[in-house]
């Protein structure tokens, strides 16, 4: 047996789905709020001028029925369609984003590709009962249960291992990265931290030098152990550890979570099969009664079946007239679910079936060398865009050729759309070079009261309008290392036109002042930075108004304030 025919043994392995169903529900609840996210911010994010100056499409439809898909997505109803729907949403929005655009979207591309092809239904979802509700006697499909071993190896090299691996051609270029200070740099700056409560863990030097080289290690190691069956469970506890930590600490809360949901994938199915035990053995099991003659009982011991993971139900056959619905408020985690009405006219309208063939999803030669092939040319030409990378252009004399660039750029750009391959300059010493300034909002109405607005508190910190892509627009964009007039106000008037329409705030006249911070960026480790920045006096930096809904700017040289 040669090299490729074992990698496609591997690779073909059939294993239980659990956890791939598991993924399915983790990861779509963070992409549900991040397009909840987008729904309420939609006018701040398409409108020219939010409430004032429209866009030519108003986005509301298209994202409640992107919801929607994400929704069925995570109750596994109608899978196939959700994805679809669910990719071609994120071809519209994330694919073509530019302002607000940040680095879960392209995370998201890649998974949203995933679904299309993966066979992620096959647990804890509406679809498979729909495929076990079948005539009494009739026997489930061979293998239903599982699906080839590439379903859980693939969003992990998509998602994880090679944007890790793109990301160290960075990192070790860094200035502050190979000092072991990756994570405390960028949580010792305010506005980059949501939660400044962190300080004490901050000052303990040993610590952040031990994070800041554990991310290093385990990123550069990661492609290389992901396949080994003895160190996957570490990794994914060491992986989920470390993006928690950035949720707690960063306000990008879908790119934290979302990688803790990418990363159920790593457990063993013995895991699953423990945590089923355990709970048998500590809550004891469900007994429930169904007539094999009864449609509706059929349906509803099917649909139990079906998101009853933890095999907790004992079902017994009864002649009598059964309601097998009651059982569903004692299903664990699923309960719920299934006791909903809609759940129970879905079970009682669906008509009985006959076996039908579960497709088996398994890779072919042709198509694992097309597709590798495909994705290693795109992920070379991602990673050509690094340091490392254009070292490399330059020796062997590409940099000169205008068509190679043309090339090189436009294929980067093809695959972020489609796949979400792209280079991963993330936390970089360029985002914050010369960055030494906080600009925050305060309305002031008639009385002198002020107000200030969600996007920076007074402490320096984030405010609740400043998470996910809004941060990244505000603090790199509208603001950023080194002011940008035009952007500065432009950015300025659609964050003040939102706040103010969503607090009935009259624009006819309207006062808002600018708050700015002056802050040092850290050279080296220090102990209790980030409360000495948080404690620097705010300073003006001039004023905005509004006058008959006419925005007029009237702000400070944020640069020249000392």
């Amino acid at each position: 047996m040669n090299l490729l025919d074992r990698i496609l043994r591997y690779l073909n392995t059939p294993v239980d789905a659990t956890g791939l169903a598991v993924f399915r529900v983790l990861y779509g609840l963070t992409l549900l709020a991040e397009v909840g996210q987008f729904y309420y911010f939609r006018k701040l994010m398409f409108d020219p001028i939010p409430y004032i100056f429209l866009g030519e499409q108003d986005f509301g439809l298209a994202l409640i029925a992107w919801f929607i898909a994400v929704a069925f997505i995570i109750v596994g109803f109608q899978t196939r369609i959700a994805a679809i729907v669910n990719y071609c949403m994120l071809l519209a929005f994330f694919a073509t984003i530019q302002s607000f655009e940040y680095h879960m979207m392209y995370v998201d591309m890649a998974l949203g590709f995933f679904l299309l092809i993966a066979p992620v239904e096959r647990r804890l979802s509406v679809d498979s009962f729909r495929k076990l509700y079948r005539a009494p006697g009739t026997a489930l499909p061979e293998g239903y249960f599982e699906v080839p071993r590439w379903c859980y190896i693939t969003p992990i090299l998509l998602a994880v291992a090679v944007v890790y691996f793109d990301s160290i051609f960075y990192k070790f270029s860094s200035g502050f990265w190979p000092k072991g200070l990756g994570v405390w740099f960028p949580a010792s700056i305010p506005h980059i931290n949501h939660n400044h409560w962190l300080q004490p863990f901050l000052n303990q030097e040993w610590l952040m030098l031990f994070m800041g080289y554990l991310t290093l290690v385990f990123e550069t190691s990661f492609i290389f152990l992901m396949w080994s069956k003895r160190v996957r469970p570490f990794l994914m506890l060491i992986g989920m550890g470390l993006h928690y930590g950035i949720f707690v600490t960063f306000p990008i809360p879908w790119f934290g979570l979302g990688y803790v949901g990418i990363y159920t994938l790593m457990a063993p199915s013995s895991w699953w099969a423990r945590l089923a035990n355990t709970w048998r053995e500590k809550h004891g099991r469900i007994s429930a009664s169904f007539n094999p003659n009864d449609d509706v009982s059929m349906g509803a011991k099917a649909f139990i079946d079906g998101l009853d993971f933890l095999s907790v139900v004992d079902w017994t056959e009864s002649e009598d007239s059964v309601d097998t619905f009651e059982t569903a408020g004692s299903l664990p985690f699923w309960g719920w679910f299934v006791g909903l009405p809609f759940v129970r006219y879905i079970a009682t309208q669906e008509r009985l079936r006959t076996e039908s063939e579960v497709r088996s999803h398994q890779l072919s030669k042709g198509l694992l060398v097309a597709v590798t092939a495909l994705f290693l040319v795109f992920q070379i030409n991602a990673t050509s865009f690094t340091p490392a990378g254009k070292e490399a252009k330059t020796w062997l004399g590409l940099n000169e050729s205008r068509v190679f660039h043309e090339i090189s750029n436009d294929m980067v750009w093809l695959s972020r759309c489609l796949f979400g391959i792209t280079p991963h300059p993330v936390f970089m010493d360029f985002h914050f070079r010369g960055y030494n300034h906080i600009i925050a909002i305060v309305h002031v109405d008639e009385s002198g009261k002020e107000t200030w607005l969600p996007i920076i508190n007074k402490d320096g910190s984030p405010g609740y309008y400043n998470y996910g892509p809004n941060w990244v627009k505000w603090t790199f964009r509208v603001n950023s290392p080194n002011i940008h007039k035009f952007r500065l106000e432009r950015g300025i008037r659609s964050f003040t036109a939102f706040w103010a329409h969503q607090n009935d705030v009259d624009l006819n006249r309207a006062n808002f002042k600018i708050k700015v911070k002056r802050i040092a960026i850290p050279g080296d480790f220090e102990k209790d930075f980030l409360t000495r920045q948080i404690e620097k006096p705010w300073q003006d930096g001039g004023e905005v108004l509004w006058r008959n809904r006419n925005f007029v700017p009237r702000i400070a040289n944020i640069e020249a304030i000392k």
